[in-house]
């Protein structure tokens, strides 16, 4: 009966916390549940001993688009058809979103010999700069001693901290193959390459699909990255078909004009200047705001780091934001009561937007300053006071 009160009282409190916001971290919940918790941050009970210990965020940029946890254990056959919630938290332990999904096995419950793997939609995708640490209930009746109690329904089974794995769009090449005329053509690769930060190249590398010489052709839409809109020159083995707008059809001359399956050409198509890389923001992340290596009375400077995620194997642009209220506070205050010119500076060169009745700055990529792959590049703002 002990055992019984006790078990009733902590499937009380688990409501109660279920019901509203969760409000209590990793740590204050392992400090509520007490012996619950082993030292992993999971928890485990008799005869069904589960635990989940690990909840893996994918996402896309910068939001949340599914979550996998992992649930080890026995009787894990019997979590089809029960309920997964899995409370998401930021840094205070304050609930931002809760995922809750009936587990089916074949669908999204996979289940192993002492492991099982749950995949659970998220309805709304919150950000993952939002999301620091979980904890996660599975539904139903669960066996204690011996005898099954109602009142150890959504105990916790595990809480930590949030890993987050990257699912980033890849690619998607300007270059498509025809169809219909010259439908043999296989375009069996499209390689981007940079001659400079502000000229870009595609290697189109062509086969045919018959032994016999067929004639071959592509188009290539250069209103998308690499050429940002900047119409591209062709080499001496190709020449211009047709244009509608900003899409190309490029088809083959002289000893070029055709191809077979033992022959590949390998097509280049550039613009050589004039590129402006636009911003891409699912390419890349920024790095939390820091102090500058300039601060002084009467110049002080602040730095964002870009970093790119190497989706995009090409130049492309980016774009942040900055906040100055402590820069232009510091020079004030080195000066009371004189007269001011605040001046900004701005790295890159490209002049950083204000935002009115603020004191945030807005900074945007130069045609000078892309990054590509997974490069990196140091945003600079300073205020100057003269």
């Amino acid at each position: 009966m002990k055992l019984r009160r006790l078990m009733i009282a902590f499937a009380i409190a688990l409501a109660l916390l279920i019901a509203g916001a969760v409000t209590a971290n990793a740590a204050t919940l392992g400090a509520l549940f007490g012996g619950i918790f082993s030292g992993n941050g999971s928890v485990t009970y008799p005869s069904a001993s589960r635990s989940v210990t690990a909840v893996a965020l994918t996402t896309s940029g910068t939001t949340v688009t599914g979550l996998t946890m992992t649930i080890t254990g026995s009787s894990l056959s019997s979590l089809n058809g029960q309920t997964a919630t899995v409370s998401l938290q930021n840094s205070t332990g304050s609930q931002v979103q809760g995922v809750t999904g009936t587990l089916v096995t074949g669908a999204n419950l996979t289940v192993g010999t002492s492991t099982a793997t749950a995949t659970l939609s998220v309805p709304g995708a919150p950000a993952t700069s939002s999301i620091s640490v979980w904890s996660a209930f599975i539904g139903g009746t669960q066996t204690v001693g011996g005898t099954a109690d109602a009142a150890q329904r959504n105990l916790v089974l595990g809480h930590g901290t949030v890993t987050v794995t990257s699912s980033l769009p890849a690619w998607v090449s300007p270059v498509v193959p025809p169809s219909g005329e010259n439908a043999a053509t296989n375009i069996t690769a499209v390689t981007p390459s940079q001659t400079s930060a502000t000229g870009a190249c595609l290697t189109i590398t062509v086969t045919g699909t018959s032994s016999t010489p067929q004639a071959w052709q592509f188009t290539v839409d250069y209103s998308q990255p690499p050429f940002y809109g900047t119409a591209p020159s062709l080499d001496h083995q190709t020449k211009l078909a047709s244009q509608t707008g900003t899409v190309l059809t490029i088809v083959g001359k002289g000893s070029s004009q055709t191809v077979s399956n033992t022959q590949t050409l390998n097509i280049l198509v550039c613009s050589y200047s004039g590129v402006v890389p636009q911003d891409e923001p699912s390419a890349y992340s920024v790095a939390t705001q820091v102090q500058g290596a300039t601060w002084t009375s009467t110049k002080a400077c602040v730095d964002r780091t870009v970093t790119g995620n190497g989706t995009l194997p090409f130049y492309f642009g980016w774009s942040t934001t900055f906040d100055m209220t402590t820069a232009i506070n510091l020079v004030k205050t080195s000066d009371a009561g004189a007269p001011r010119v605040f001046v900004f500076h701005a790295d890159p060169t490209v002049p950083a937007n204000y935002t009115p009745g603020t004191t945030t700055y807005a900074m945007t990529s130069g045609s000078g300053d892309p990054i590509s792959g997974s490069g990196t590049f140091v945003a600079e703002l300073c205020v100057s006071e003269y």
